[in-house]
């Protein structure tokens, strides 16, 4: 007990000469700890022992020994765990929230945060599980990793027009989050930004984002299509990766590569086409879109990765395209992996006057049946009242009624057809 006291007093006491060499002054007024940052302004501090409870409101200023202090900003850790803190008022006077400074508190449902506040710190509101609803100022120009991390209960959220970048884990674990919109500010979204918002369904990406990093959208189960604008010139790796219910993507004509596992486990994707400046596909791109019953290979792809296949699993692929009138590589080109263990069921459709290289060709002699195509698109669009007397087939494999066709994608005659 002797040691334990003694220890507590020598970091006291530490932090005493420490603060007198900074000249900074703590002080507590009606039970907040305030520390100085100049002659005439404090921060609301953090003290390891205190945990507030109930309903806090900040002052605009605070009054101490005879001086007059303006509170700017709430330092880090300051209501760390504070569970039983309900409610919070922010004075406008407040510039900057600091890391984990509500980390943890899971009895706070809202939050107001006032327009002077630019600045808010890494995991600042993480873990805040009652927390349902929260506006963010246009004043705010920055805010940290995983600011909003595991807020469960979290609905809806106003991002600032002025952010430029969705930060690492911003939303990770946003459960309850049904539909966000980003603002046309936004360059980047950075790694696991929205990864396991499995209530998510529904996210506009603005033809100002120009990065998508690594598990940005991992796991978010309720999303069932995405259009990725063509100011987008990298997706990373495992980006949409156990999107279970994505039924449509539209890729980005800038990106050149699809990184491993971007789209894997996608079990609800029914047909992909890879855009024409993608040189390369990496391994497990697909792996496990067992759903996935027609895929189109842009006339740009080079090579694809075998080893660990690009399209593992997709046992329903039937219909595969290549525009490249060289066909592409599987890398590495020894031993019996191949980059669409599928062929030996899927017709493969190549350019007109291409079947004969392709049929000499390493892996794709294998498929199948190659057909050549008129149109380097793969796809002619007829109106819905145009009619084939022609074998019909859908994309599973089963041939149809040409009289009694839906809106959708058909094989009519070895071509793919839209029907309006």
């Amino acid at each position: 007990m002797k040691h334990s006291l003694l220890r507590l007093s020598v970091l006291a006491l530490l932090l005493m000469v420490k603060m007198a060499v900074l000249g900074k002054i703590a002080f507590e007024v009606d039970g907040i700890i305030y520390e100085t940052t100049s002659s005439s302004t404090v921060e609301v501090s953090y003290r390891y022992y205190r945990r507030y409870n109930g309903d806090i409101e900040i002052p605009e200023s605070v009054y101490y020994d005879g001086s007059s202090y303006k509170v700017t900003s709430i330092g880090d850790d300051v209501f760390l765990g504070s569970n039983e803190l309900t409610s919070i008022i922010i004075p406008r006077s407040i510039t900057a929230i600091g890391n984990d400074a509500f980390c943890g508190c899971r009895s706070l449902t809202s939050i107001i945060i006032p327009n002077s506040v630019t600045t808010i710190g890494g995991y600042a509101f993480s873990e805040c599980e009652g927390l349902n609803s929260i506006i963010v100022p246009n004043s705010v120009i920055n805010i940290g990793e995983g600011a909003f991390c595991n807020c469960k209960s979290l609905t809806s959220i106003i991002i600032p027009n002025n952010l430029t970048t969705i930060s690492d884990n911003m939303f990770q674990y946003c459960s309850s989050l049904t539909s966000i919109i980003i603002p046309n500010a936004v360059t980047a979204i950075k790694s696991t930004a929205f990864a396991d918002c499995s209530g998510l369904t529904s996210i506009v990406i603005p033809n100002s984002v120009e990065t998508i990093e690594h598990d940005a959208f991992r796991g978010c189960n309720g999303l069932k299509s995405v259009t990725i604008p063509n100011s987008v010139k990298y997706i990373g790796s495992n980006s949409f990766s156990g999107c279970t219910s994505l039924e449509s993507v539209k890729l980005s004509d800038s990106i050149e590569r699809i990184y491993q596992e971007t789209f894997a486990d996608c079990i609800s994707l029914t047909s992909v086409t890879i855009p024409n400046n993608v040189t390369h596909i990496e391994y497990a791109a697909f792996r496990g879109c067992n759903s996935l019953v027609s895929v189109t290979l842009g006339k740009g792809l080079n090579s694809i990765c075998s080893q660990i296949p690009a399209f593992e699993d997709c046992n329903n692929l039937i219909s595969v395209t290549s525009l490249n009138p060289t066909p592409p590589l599987r890398t590495p080109s020894f031993g019996y992996w191949y980059p669409i263990p599928n062929y030996y069921r899927a017709t493969l459709y190549v350019p007109n006057g291409c079947k004969e290289i392709y049929s000499l060709s390493d892996f794709w002699h294998l498929f199948n049946e190659i057909i050549e195509i008129d149109d380097e698109t793969s796809i002619n669009t007829i109106e819905s009242d145009d009619r084939s007397n022609l074998p019909i087939y859908n994309l599973t494999g089963t041939k149809v009624d040409g009289n009694d066709l839906g809106k959708g994608i058909y094989i009519i005659n070895g071509k793919k057809v839209i029907i309006k």
